[in-house]
């Protein structure tokens, strides 16, 4: 599913959001905000910007730990939490830019060092195993930098589904056949038409003219 998709990573010192759209299988980001570090700062502006990105219809994942902001709009996203496998939400969304990367299906923004800061280093996450065999993950967190959050979000985004997005429900209901129940009043129409006919079809052309009828 097409889309577009604006990422807001909170989780740092350089609070920063990138605009991107999912489109045919690759994923292109575009424009980087750098945001306001204060708390005021952040309310005097980021409110407004949310609002008006999900009315351009877009999916908007605010990477912060409290929800504060994401409750003016916006997905909360939490990489720590569980997602839909059991893995952390940023294990599957490593997992899926690498296989992104593996098939050139990423383009960074074209400013200045974005295709470096938007790399994510390879040793990032270690996998260990307790005594039950259960996976453990251990993630250097302060390696982790704004741009790489952003890049996380926006591969996260290509999976998410926003049910309660414009494009998600035309989507949904575009699959459906809707078949509408049948009209009573129609075999009083067919019996009606059928009658007309019949009475159409006694009527004798004039002889005189050929234009007027007559019974």
């Amino acid at each position: 599913m097409d889309k577009a998709i604006c990422a807001i990573t909170l989780s740092t010192s350089k609070p920063m959001l990138v605009e991107a759209v999912w489109h045919k299988g690759n994923l292109t980001l575009l424009s980087e905000q750098t945001l306001p570090a204060d708390r005021k700062g952040l309310l005097d502006v980021l409110p407004n910007i949310i609002r008006k990105i999900e009315k351009n219809g877009d999916d908007v994942l605010v990477d912060e730990r409290s929800g504060f902001f994401s409750a003016t709009g916006g997905k909360h996203i939490q990489f720590a939490a569980p997602g839909t496998s059991g893995k952390p939400i940023l294990v599957e969304s490593l997992d899926l830019y690498r296989e992104l990367s593996l098939q050139k299906a990423i383009i960074r923004p074209k400013t200045t060092g974005a295709g470096q800061r938007y790399t994510i280093p390879d040793n990032i996450i270690d996998v260990e195993h307790d005594t039950r065999g259960q996976a453990v993950y251990r993630i250097d967190w302060e390696r982790l930098k704004s741009e790489h959050l952003l890049m996380l979000l926006c591969v996260y985004g290509t999976i998410y589904q926003n049910v309660a997005s414009a494009s998600y429900i035309e989507q949904m209901y575009s699959s459906l056949t809707v078949e509408l129940p049948p009209d009573p009043l129609d075999p009083l129409r067919k019996i009606v038409r059928a009658t007309e006919a019949e009475a159409i079809k006694s009527v004798t052309m004039s002889p005189l003219t050929g234009k007027g009828r007559y019974l």
